[in-house]
């Protein structure tokens, strides 16, 4: 005790014996401000009609477009292991921290049958896998190249049973074989997911101004046709034999209702607020993001924000509590863990927030790390007190 009282009175003493309370008091609102802010639970959706021309941009994070229903196919979805996007895209940037997320077809609203996505100028194709490994949890794909920044392209994938074909403005620039974006067991359906991942994360940055989707693969010649109806507007793709279930030309130019062209089901919906498609409570970062730097700033800012919790908190249940120590340290570690399982909690309902369980994790590390300083800064100021003494 008496080396608290001389850690008291070295830092200052506030308010006559309630230096520790006060300061406890004080850094668990800052923490919690840090945590939750902006408190917005309706933020606006930043995904917008584009003003001279036909599509959708998605700007500055958390935009979002998505299907309402679940896709309609012709054919019965178990029946169906082949697909055709077809996306008119121009990117605003070539984001280089980790994979974006362009689009998702996300089944049952929780698990992704394959993703569309961006990293530096490289399309990224992603079949999720079912591993125990969470580093093993994509079978990926990727064409350099393809998202150049304000660029325009046509990006058409076109995928069966044995191979998935990517091709660039109508021409074919790779081929992979024994790939495929849809296993036999699962067929095409789902909720398409534009601009975001489904749980809200990994945001796109640029335009999209067409899509088409088709429940059958397609040739080189046909690619080079649609290409030049591309080009024409779009509509022309209506008059082939085969048409796509769905095709978006992003027209509308106004209102919340993306019409598909294709046929009466199958809409999209541009809604006036951001909100995850779904959200993930206590997730961890996907593969390509543990080493981004957004998460290594996140894992250094989650430890060294609680250091000084965990640092204060057990001064003052030692001084002004009287804890013993093992209790001091114990009710410590638990109000760490509480403090920061409630902020992660909460934030699975804040949409501009992710409930991540590694930020939870490295709460505690850092709780731990400043019961820990506290404990050797005592052992410092007893040395040099009785250095003073001698």
């Amino acid at each position: 005790m008496i080396t608290l009282m001389g850690l008291k009175s070295f830092m200052g003493d506030a308010g006559k014996g309630r230096f520790f309370d006060i300061i406890c008091l004080i850094y668990t609102v800052v923490i919690l401000i840090a945590g939750l802010w902006p408190f917005n639970f309706n933020p606006v959706n930043k995904a917008e009609w584009l003003k001279n021309e036909r599509g959708i941009r998605f700007y500055l994070g958390q935009g979002i477009v998505f299907s309402p229903e679940p896709l309609t196919a012709r054919e019965p979805a178990s029946e169906n292991t082949a697909v055709t996007i077809e996306l008119l895209i121009r990117p605003d940037k070539e984001p280089d921290d980790a994979v974006s997320s362009i689009l998702t077809l996300c089944r049952n609203g929780q698990s992704d049958q394959f993703i569309l996505g961006q990293w530096k100028s490289e399309l990224i194709v992603r079949v999720p896998v079912i591993k125990a490994k969470l580093q093993e949890r994509y079978h990926e794909i990727a064409v350099g190249g393809a998202l150049m920044k304000r660029m325009t392209r046509l990006i058409t994938v076109s995928s069966g049973k044995n191979a998935t074909d990517i091709y660039i403005d109508g021409m074919r620039k790779k081929q992979f074989s024994q790939y495929a974006l849809i296993r036999d067991n699962q067929g095409l359906s789902g909720h398409l997911i534009l601009g975001v991942s489904p749980v809200g994360t990994a945001p796109w940055t640029g335009s999209l101004l067409g899509l088409a989707i088709y429940d059958r693969t397609l040739n080189a010649r046909e690619v080079l046709d649609h290409d030049l109806a591309w080009r024409q507007g779009g509509k022309q793709l209506l008059a082939l034999e085969n048409k796509p279930i769905a095709l978006y030309l992003f027209d509308e130019r106004s209102g919340q209702r993306i019409q598909n062209h294709a046929g009466s089901h199958n809409d999209l919906l541009l809604p006036a607020t951001f909100k995850p498609f779904h959200r993930m409570i206590l997730g961890m970062p996907n593969n390509d993001q543990w080493f981004s730097r957004t998460n290594q700033m996140d894992v250094i800012i989650n430890i060294l924000g609680f250091i000084p919790f965990g640092f204060f908190l057990l001064a003052w249940l030692q001084q002004d509590r009287n804890f013993s120590a093992p209790l001091a340290y114990g009710v410590t570690m638990l109000l760490g863990c509480f403090l920061s399982l409630s902020i992660e909690l909460t934030q699975a309902y804040l949409p501009t927030r992710d409930s991540s369980l590694l930020d939870l994790l490295n709460n505690i590390l850092g709780t731990a790390a400043g019961m820990l300083l506290l404990k050797y800064t005592i052992q410092i100021i007893k040395r040099v007190k009785s250095k003073r003494l001698r």
